[in-house]
Parts: C-alpha cells; sequence; structure tokens
C-alpha cells in the first residue's frame, strides 16, 4: 500500500468542536454551541497548564542580532527561557498542538461539554474515562527522554 508521504495531521477549531460534540451526543449548529465550546476549550487548556509544564507548550522564538548587539529585549509575555541557541536558517515548528495532543484534547472538550447538556450527563463516566486515558497516553510521552544534567556555569 503506498502512502502519501505526508506527515503533518491538525485539525481546525470548528472540526475538534464538531468531533468533541458528537462524542457527548449533541450536533453543534448554533453560533451559541460554538460559543460555549470554545469556552470549555479554554477552560480545558488552562487545565492542561496547571497539571504542569507541557514540552508543546515551550515556544520556539527566532530572533535576528545584529553584529554588536549586546542586550535583547524580551517580549512581555515570556515567562522564562529554558534554553537558547544560537543557530542559522530557518525551519522552526509553529503548531499550537501537537497531532499527537488532539486525542485528548477532543475527548477533554467532549467532557467538558457533556457536563453543561442534560442528553451528555449519561456519558459523563464513559466521556472522562476516555478523557483520563487520552491525556494520560499524550502527557506520558510529552517528556523528555534523555538523561539531563544542569550545571550553571558562573562568570566572573
Amino acid at each position: 500500500m503506498a502512502t502519501s508521504g505526508s506527515t503533518q495531521f491538525n485539525l481546525e477549531l470548528l472540526d475538534v468542536i464538531e468531533e468533541a460534540g458528537e462524542r457527548c451526543g449533541i450536533e453543534i449548529r448554533a453560533g451559541h454551541q460554538v460559543r460555549t465550546a470554545r469556552r470549555s476549550l479554554n477552560l480545558l487548556l488552562a487545565e492542561w497548564a496547571n497539571r504542569g509544564l507541557n514540552l508543546w507548550t515551550l515556544e520556539k522564538v527566532e530572533v535576528l542580532l545584529a553584529p554588536g548587539v549586546d542586550k535583547l529585549v524580551l517580549p512581555a509575555d515570556t515567562v522564562d527561557i529554558l534554553e537558547a541557541v544560537l543557530r542559522t536558517g530557518t525551519g522552526l515548528n509553529t503548531q499550537d498542538i501537537p497531532f499527537r495532543f488532539l486525542p485528548a484534547l477532543i475527548a477533554g472538550l467532549a467532557y467538558h461539554m457533556a457536563i453543561k447538556i442534560p442528553e451528555g450527563r449519561a456519558l459523563l463516566p464513559v466521556l472522562k474515562a476516555q478523557y483520563d486515558e487520552a491525556w494520560m497516553l499524550a502527557s506520558d510521552e510529552d517528556r523528555e527522554k534523555a538523561p539531563v544534567r544542569f550545571v550553571p556555569r558562573i562568570c566572573s
């Protein structure tokens, strides 16, 4: 069987919302349903942030430096610099959520949406179990797999 050779997969926000809605037994038709799903999605992502540092939340930023410049002004939303690397060329990965987290995202959104609708309450135990399993699979893989040792370099 021939393959396409494509390795990139992602879903648009509306596709994520529709998939989650189907899992909890509703068809997304009205603008209100999309707004409430988006709000639930934002709360879900806040929940994930509270679970700890996810490697996919790290942002790679390319900064062009000029010769002789010894200071760099960081964006206001920068929390910390975990690593600085001098590179030449391009090739940054700019996805917001890696594809392996999409099942957890959709399962979590379905669970959060089902909480809000009477038709979905009967599905809550199943949706919660699916969400927990999908989260564990994704988060267990989202870790550094190489041994790491940090040694501070003290400059005088």
